[in-house]
């Protein structure tokens, strides 16, 4: 394991965390059965299994934190670590969906009709004034450089990774 590179132990992680899953599964059905039909998996083994994966895994882990509050890259001008850059990475995807998810209009000043009561009876269509702060074009252009951003600093950070051993915990 010494001679792993991050990327290597993130690929390792996520393929003990499938087997933890899997694991957990035959544990999970073997648990209890009818005496006379054995389950295809003994649930006593598949513990000790989950269990050595499991340590197996937060080994894995602990120097993947270690390596990664110690590595540093340069991104916008700015020195900081794997850790930092990772946690800002999160932090762009966040929000280029929550910039999405925005209910915007194509331009800043629109009319929108309004069906309101009249006194007396009947009703009359009105229209409302209404104001976007993000028009749709703005928007677009704030996603397309979140994104961009996004690109930049996941390229340096999948270049470090994939150059950078791991160190010990």
């Amino acid at each position: 394991m010494s001679d792993l590179t991050i990327s290597q132990a993130l690929r390792n992680a996520a393929r003990l965390k499938g087997k933890l899953a899997e694991y957990k599964t035959r544990a999970a059905a073997a648990v209890t059965f009818k005496s006379a039909e054995k389950p295809a998996y003994n649930f006593a083994e598949t513990v000790k299994r989950i269990e050595s994966t499991r340590l197996e895994l937060i080994a894995i882990e602990a120097r993947l934190a270690v390596t990664n509050a110690v590595t540093k890259i340069e991104f916008g001008g700015k020195t900081m670590t794997l850790t930092y850059a990772v946690k800002l990475l999160q932090e762009y995807k966040g929000e280029l969906a929550w910039l999405k998810s925005l209910v915007v209009r194509s331009a800043q000043s629109t009319n929108e009709e309004e069906t309101v009561y009249v006194h007396g009876g009947g009703h009359q269509v009105k229209l409302i004034p209404m104001t976007c702060d993000l028009p749709e074009a703005s928007r677009s252009d704030k996603v397309d450089e979140v994104q961009a951003s996004f690109d930049a600093l996941n390229d340096l950070v999948e270049k470090k990774n994939h150059e950078t051993p791991l160190h010990a915990a």
